[in-house]
């Protein structure tokens, strides 16, 4: 599952991003099942897809479970023209602390995010919302907070 994985944590310039999503309110563990509606909406207006994404914007331990705000959906090439419910965005180019490690989606927030926190606070960097994770179709999930 990727529990016992080495996180290395670096200072990057990441993005930008062309993001295809839904909004999503409510606990994070719901994110999959997102993830899933987005693909299925994605194939049948025959839009070509690249690795899955969740960008977080409240932190679950501040913020009750049914009021965490989230956008899921798919990194794409370009833009693109998307029917509703469906949105796109582009996430410009941002300075982060980057990881990545080889895991379940589901542990990413458990093995990295404590990791990103102690380098940011060892560094002289505060994090600041939203957060991105993008879960590779290798199995590597990566993690971008955004720093100053």
């Amino acid at each position: 599952a990727g529990f016992f994985s080495a996180v290395q944590v670096e200072k990057a310039v990441r993005g930008p991003y062309h993001l295809v999503y839904l909004d999503h309110t409510g606990p994070y563990s719901q994110v999959p099942v997102y993830i899933s509606r987005v693909d299925s909406m994605l194939k049948a207006q025959n839009i070509e897809h690249l690795n899955a994404f969740g960008l977080y914007y409240d932190n679950p331990a501040e913020v009750p479970q049914d009021s965490l705000h989230s956008q899921v959906g798919f990194i794409v090439a370009d833009s693109v023209t998307v029917e509703p419910p469906l949105q796109f965005m582009t996430l410009p180019q941002r300075e982060v602390a980057f990881a990545s490690v080889e895991s379940s989606p589901a542990v990413v927030a458990i093995i990295i995010y404590p990791k990103i926190n102690q380098w940011a606070k060892e560094n002289g960097y505060q994090t600041v919302a939203p957060a991105l994770e993008i879960y590779r179709k290798d199995g590597i999930n990566e993690c971008e907070m955004p720093i100053h």
